[in-house]
Protein backbone atom coordinates (compact mmCIF):
# COMPACT_ATOMS: atom_id res chain seq x y z
CA UNK A 1 0.00 0.00 0.00
CA UNK A 2 1.16 3.80 -0.37
CA UNK A 3 1.35 3.91 3.24
CA UNK A 4 3.37 1.53 3.92
CA UNK A 5 5.80 3.21 1.26
CA UNK A 6 5.24 6.28 2.73
CA UNK A 7 6.61 4.99 6.05
CA UNK A 8 10.27 4.22 4.75
CA UNK A 9 10.64 6.81 1.28
CA UNK A 10 10.40 9.69 0.67
CA UNK A 11 7.65 11.89 -1.56
CA UNK A 12 10.22 12.32 -4.16
CA UNK A 13 11.23 8.33 -4.35
CA UNK A 14 7.39 7.02 -4.09
CA UNK A 15 6.68 9.28 -7.23
CA UNK A 16 9.89 7.72 -8.90
CA UNK A 17 8.54 3.93 -7.73
CA UNK A 18 4.33 5.15 -8.82
CA UNK A 19 6.29 6.09 -12.34
CA UNK A 20 6.97 2.54 -13.08
CA UNK A 21 4.32 0.51 -11.21
CA UNK A 22 5.69 0.17 -8.23
CA UNK A 23 3.01 1.44 -5.67
CA UNK A 24 3.23 -0.63 -2.36
CA UNK A 25 6.01 -2.42 -0.02
CA UNK A 26 5.23 -5.56 -2.16
CA UNK A 27 5.86 -4.34 -5.29
CA UNK A 28 9.19 -2.84 -4.14
CA UNK A 29 10.82 -5.97 -2.22
CA UNK A 30 9.42 -8.55 -5.18
CA UNK A 31 10.91 -5.89 -7.59
CA UNK A 32 14.09 -8.84 -7.97
CA UNK A 33 17.32 -8.44 -9.24
CA UNK A 34 18.15 -9.66 -12.51
CA UNK A 35 21.99 -10.43 -11.40
CA UNK A 36 24.82 -9.83 -9.13
CA UNK A 37 28.07 -9.24 -9.67
CA UNK A 38 31.19 -10.91 -8.10
CA UNK A 39 33.42 -8.48 -6.12
CA UNK A 40 36.46 -9.80 -5.41
CA UNK A 41 40.24 -8.02 -3.76
CA UNK A 42 42.25 -5.98 -6.30
CA UNK A 43 45.06 -8.05 -5.80
CA UNK A 44 43.30 -11.55 -7.25
CA UNK A 45 42.69 -9.47 -10.46
CA UNK A 46 42.45 -11.89 -13.16
CA UNK A 47 41.83 -10.32 -17.20
CA UNK A 48 39.57 -13.15 -18.03
CA UNK A 49 36.70 -12.73 -15.10
CA UNK A 50 33.45 -11.41 -16.46
CA UNK A 51 30.85 -9.87 -14.26
CA UNK A 52 33.67 -9.44 -11.59
CA UNK A 53 34.27 -5.56 -10.08
CA UNK A 54 37.38 -5.26 -7.58
CA UNK A 55 37.51 -3.54 -4.05
CA UNK A 56 40.83 -1.99 -2.40
CA UNK A 57 41.32 0.41 0.48
CA UNK A 58 44.18 2.45 -0.46
CA UNK A 59 45.70 5.66 -0.05
CA UNK A 60 45.27 8.55 -2.47
CA UNK A 61 48.30 9.48 -4.02
CA UNK A 62 47.86 11.92 -6.76
CA UNK A 63 44.84 13.11 -8.63
CA UNK A 64 44.42 14.92 -12.07
CA UNK A 65 41.11 16.96 -14.30
CA UNK A 66 41.22 15.98 -17.87
CA UNK A 67 38.67 18.39 -19.73
CA UNK A 68 37.59 17.35 -23.34
CA UNK A 69 34.78 15.17 -25.08
CA UNK A 70 34.15 13.30 -21.78
CA UNK A 71 35.70 15.05 -18.69
CA UNK A 72 37.67 12.23 -16.25
CA UNK A 73 39.78 12.12 -13.43
CA UNK A 74 42.83 10.18 -13.22
CA UNK A 75 43.62 8.99 -9.70
CA UNK A 76 46.81 7.26 -8.22
CA UNK A 77 46.55 5.26 -5.70
CA UNK A 78 48.54 2.37 -3.41
CA UNK A 79 46.69 -0.21 -2.24
CA UNK A 80 46.93 -0.92 1.51
CA UNK A 81 47.02 -4.78 0.78
CA UNK A 82 49.96 -5.62 -1.25
CA UNK A 83 51.60 -1.44 -1.89
CA UNK A 84 50.70 -2.17 -5.38
CA UNK A 85 50.19 1.35 -7.53
CA UNK A 86 47.04 1.65 -9.47
CA UNK A 87 45.84 4.62 -11.96
CA UNK A 88 42.22 4.69 -12.64
CA UNK A 89 39.31 6.99 -14.34
CA UNK A 90 36.84 8.74 -12.76
CA UNK A 91 34.32 9.68 -15.64
CA UNK A 92 32.45 12.72 -13.23
CA UNK A 93 32.87 16.07 -14.31
CA UNK A 94 30.89 17.45 -10.69
CA UNK A 95 33.36 20.15 -8.95
CA UNK A 96 31.96 18.06 -5.45
CA UNK A 97 34.15 15.25 -6.96
CA UNK A 98 37.38 17.55 -6.00
CA UNK A 99 36.41 18.87 -2.92
CA UNK A 100 35.74 14.89 -1.38
CA UNK A 101 39.29 13.45 -2.79
CA UNK A 102 42.04 14.70 -1.00
CA UNK A 103 45.60 13.39 -1.59
CA UNK A 104 46.80 11.22 1.39
CA UNK A 105 43.48 9.85 2.45
CA UNK A 106 42.39 6.39 2.53
CA UNK A 107 39.57 5.32 0.65
CA UNK A 108 37.94 2.42 -0.89
CA UNK A 109 37.22 1.87 -4.47
CA UNK A 110 34.67 -0.52 -6.61
CA UNK A 111 36.87 -0.40 -9.86
CA UNK A 112 35.56 -2.45 -12.86
CA UNK A 113 38.40 -3.53 -15.94
CA UNK A 114 37.12 -2.38 -19.43
CA UNK A 115 38.94 -1.55 -22.44
CA UNK A 116 42.23 -2.03 -20.61
CA UNK A 117 41.57 0.54 -18.18
CA UNK A 118 40.74 0.44 -14.41
CA UNK A 119 36.89 2.77 -14.06
CA UNK A 120 35.93 4.06 -10.40
CA UNK A 121 32.18 2.56 -10.40
CA UNK A 122 32.41 3.94 -6.64
CA UNK A 123 34.25 5.00 -3.52
CA UNK A 124 33.95 6.42 0.02
CA UNK A 125 36.51 7.90 2.50
CA UNK A 126 37.48 5.26 4.82
CA UNK A 127 36.57 5.84 8.70
CA UNK A 128 35.86 2.89 10.26
CA UNK A 129 34.16 1.67 7.30
CA UNK A 130 31.03 2.81 8.94
CA UNK A 131 30.81 6.67 7.16
CA UNK A 132 28.89 5.53 3.64
CA UNK A 133 26.47 3.20 2.99
CA UNK A 134 28.81 2.38 0.20
CA UNK A 135 31.14 0.77 2.40
CA UNK A 136 30.95 -3.34 1.77
CA UNK A 137 33.45 -4.22 4.58
CA UNK A 138 37.33 -5.08 4.77
CA UNK A 139 39.09 -5.30 1.51
CA UNK A 140 40.41 -8.05 2.54
CA UNK A 141 37.32 -10.38 2.53
CA UNK A 142 37.65 -13.07 -0.08
CA UNK A 143 34.07 -12.48 -1.98
CA UNK A 144 31.50 -10.09 -2.31
CA UNK A 145 28.28 -10.06 -3.91
CA UNK A 146 26.50 -6.76 -5.52
CA UNK A 147 23.47 -6.99 -7.24
CA UNK A 148 21.80 -4.91 -9.83
CA UNK A 149 18.50 -4.19 -11.43
CA UNK A 150 17.05 -3.60 -14.85
CA UNK A 151 16.85 0.01 -16.24
CA UNK A 152 13.03 1.33 -15.31
CA UNK A 153 12.45 4.78 -17.39
CA UNK A 154 14.63 7.07 -14.88
CA UNK A 155 14.80 4.49 -12.47
CA UNK A 156 17.99 3.40 -12.22
CA UNK A 157 19.70 0.14 -10.62
CA UNK A 158 21.65 2.86 -8.31
CA UNK A 159 18.46 4.63 -7.22
CA UNK A 160 16.90 1.67 -6.67
CA UNK A 161 19.31 0.02 -4.36
CA UNK A 162 19.37 3.41 -2.50
CA UNK A 163 16.10 2.72 -1.88
CA UNK A 164 16.20 -0.61 -0.16
CA UNK A 165 18.32 0.66 2.15
CA UNK A 166 15.98 2.56 3.43
CA UNK A 167 14.00 -0.35 4.47
CA UNK A 168 13.78 -2.09 7.45
CA UNK A 169 15.23 -5.71 7.70
CA UNK A 170 11.67 -7.18 8.40
CA UNK A 171 10.53 -5.42 5.72
CA UNK A 172 11.96 -7.89 3.47
CA UNK A 173 10.39 -11.21 4.99
CA UNK A 174 7.54 -13.07 2.77
CA UNK A 175 5.54 -14.69 5.54
CA UNK A 176 3.77 -17.45 4.13
CA UNK A 177 3.15 -20.00 6.85
CA UNK A 178 0.02 -21.56 6.59
CA UNK A 179 -0.19 -21.08 3.16
CA UNK A 180 2.44 -23.70 2.23
CA UNK A 181 0.49 -26.80 2.53
CA UNK A 182 2.46 -29.28 4.56
CA UNK A 183 2.77 -32.34 1.81
CA UNK A 184 4.74 -29.51 -0.08
CA UNK A 185 8.12 -30.17 1.34
CA UNK A 186 10.03 -28.42 -1.43
CA UNK A 187 8.45 -24.98 -0.54
CA UNK A 188 10.00 -22.78 2.38
CA UNK A 189 6.83 -21.22 4.76
CA UNK A 190 9.43 -18.04 5.08
CA UNK A 191 11.01 -16.44 2.41
CA UNK A 192 13.31 -14.09 3.65
CA UNK A 193 14.39 -11.52 0.54
CA UNK A 194 16.66 -9.95 1.98
CA UNK A 195 19.08 -12.49 0.69
CA UNK A 196 18.46 -11.68 -2.35
CA UNK A 197 18.57 -7.73 -2.49
CA UNK A 198 21.78 -7.99 -0.30
CA UNK A 199 22.94 -11.47 -0.61
CA UNK A 200 26.05 -12.54 1.87
CA UNK A 201 27.24 -15.07 -0.30
CA UNK A 202 26.17 -16.62 -4.06
CA UNK A 203 24.77 -19.72 -2.49
CA UNK A 204 22.24 -17.61 -0.13
CA UNK A 205 21.25 -15.47 -3.63
CA UNK A 206 20.38 -18.32 -5.58
CA UNK A 207 19.28 -20.37 -2.91
CA UNK A 208 15.91 -17.76 -1.93
CA UNK A 209 15.82 -17.13 -5.48
CA UNK A 210 15.06 -20.61 -5.61
CA UNK A 211 12.80 -20.78 -2.76
CA UNK A 212 10.58 -17.47 -3.83
CA UNK A 213 9.91 -18.83 -7.74
CA UNK A 214 9.17 -22.36 -6.33
CA UNK A 215 6.48 -20.61 -4.15
CA UNK A 216 5.17 -18.62 -7.58
CA UNK A 217 5.13 -20.93 -9.41
CA UNK A 218 3.52 -23.33 -7.15
CA UNK A 219 0.70 -19.98 -6.56
CA UNK A 220 0.83 -19.89 -10.56
CA UNK A 221 -0.60 -23.74 -10.58
CA UNK A 222 -3.04 -23.10 -8.18
CA UNK A 223 -4.46 -20.13 -10.22
CA UNK A 224 -4.38 -22.07 -13.56
CA UNK A 225 -6.32 -24.75 -11.56
CA UNK A 226 -8.84 -22.60 -10.86
CA UNK A 227 -8.95 -21.32 -14.26
CA UNK A 228 -9.25 -24.63 -15.60
CA UNK A 229 -12.20 -24.76 -13.62
CA UNK A 230 -13.51 -21.65 -15.23
CA UNK A 231 -13.55 -22.81 -18.59
CA UNK A 232 -14.87 -26.43 -17.67
CA UNK A 233 -18.05 -24.40 -16.47
CA UNK A 234 -18.13 -22.24 -19.18
CA UNK A 235 -17.37 -19.72 -17.65
CA UNK A 236 -15.63 -16.51 -19.04
CA UNK A 237 -11.94 -15.82 -17.48
CA UNK A 238 -11.84 -12.54 -15.76
CA UNK A 239 -8.90 -10.17 -16.50
CA UNK A 240 -8.82 -8.77 -13.57
CA UNK A 241 -8.39 -11.02 -10.06
CA UNK A 242 -11.34 -8.77 -8.76
CA UNK A 243 -12.48 -9.54 -5.38
CA UNK A 244 -15.12 -12.47 -6.58
CA UNK A 245 -12.21 -14.25 -8.10
CA UNK A 246 -9.82 -13.93 -5.26
CA UNK A 247 -12.29 -15.22 -2.77
CA UNK A 248 -12.92 -18.25 -4.91
CA UNK A 249 -9.12 -18.87 -5.78
CA UNK A 250 -8.69 -18.91 -2.20
CA UNK A 251 -11.92 -20.72 -1.11
CA UNK A 252 -10.49 -23.86 -2.82
CA UNK A 253 -6.91 -23.44 -1.65
CA UNK A 254 -6.54 -26.58 0.45
CA UNK A 255 -5.63 -24.48 3.37
CA UNK A 256 -6.80 -21.14 5.51
CA UNK A 257 -5.38 -17.92 4.96
CA UNK A 258 -4.76 -15.77 7.62
CA UNK A 259 -5.45 -11.95 6.59
CA UNK A 260 -1.72 -10.80 6.04
CA UNK A 261 -1.20 -14.23 4.03
CA UNK A 262 -4.52 -13.09 2.20
CA UNK A 263 -3.53 -9.73 1.63
CA UNK A 264 0.03 -11.70 0.08
CA UNK A 265 -1.97 -13.51 -2.37
CA UNK A 266 -3.98 -10.71 -3.30
CA UNK A 267 -0.54 -8.89 -4.25
CA UNK A 268 0.78 -11.91 -6.34
CA UNK A 269 -2.63 -12.73 -8.11
CA UNK A 270 -2.38 -8.86 -9.47
CA UNK A 271 0.51 -9.84 -10.78
CA UNK A 272 -0.59 -12.78 -12.91
CA UNK A 273 -3.51 -11.04 -14.21
CA UNK A 274 -5.12 -13.54 -16.59
CA UNK A 275 -6.37 -12.45 -20.16
CA UNK A 276 -9.19 -13.74 -21.98
CA UNK A 277 -7.35 -14.77 -24.90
Amino acid sequence: MTTDLAKRCTPAQIKRLFDVGIDSLYKLVTSIPIGYYNIIPLSKFKRDCYKTRYIVNADLLDIAFRRGSRSYYILKFRSKEDESITNAYLFATSAFISKVLKVGKEYQFLLDYRNNFWNIEKFALLKGYLTDNFIIGSAKISKHIDTYYSQQKSLSSQYLKSIFRRLKYEDFILNLKGLVPSNHKSLQDVINLHNIHFPISTTAYNSTLQDYNKFRLFLHLMVVKQADSYLKDEKALPIDFDGVYLKEVVDNLPFVLSDTQYKTVENILNEMKIDKS
